[in-house]
């Protein structure tokens, strides 16, 4: 994977993989959070004044930087198959982007290491 436009593939892999497992995280945090707020019987203070928490905005930017993802992947992902000689196929799935990551992100980490010292 020594070609560039492949390392800039897996990072954005890499980085939407991490913006996904934030989403549901944040997600999760907005369930705690409700039930917290409805057990003390409060109010959240931002959205009554903004008519959204902040945990809703961040979940809603989490969610819009990820399809931006998507889209930039998908261009990425033809110009890879075409730097290979390869007929574009269709979109790569969620589990495909994680197997990659899984598979040749760590080594990718250790090389980008390696460069920076």
């Amino acid at each position: 994977m020594g070609n560039t436009r492949q390392s800039v593939l897996l990072e954005t892999y890499a980085a939407r993989q991490r913006a996904v497992d934030l989403l549901k995280n944040l997600q999760q945090a907005q369930g705690e959070c409700e039930k917290h707020l409805e057990a003390d019987k409060r109010q959240d203070v931002m959205k009554t004044l903004t008519g959204c928490s902040s945990i809703e905005s961040a979940i809603t930017s989490t969610k819009r930087m990820i399809e931006m993802m998507d889209r930039v992947l998908v261009e990425a992902e033809s110009m890879v198959a075409v730097d290979e000689g390869v007929p574009p196929a269709a979109p790569a799935t969620e589990e495909f982007r994680a197997e990659v990551v899984a598979r040749i992100g760590p080594s990718l980490m250790v090389t980008r290491s390696a460069i920076r010292r």
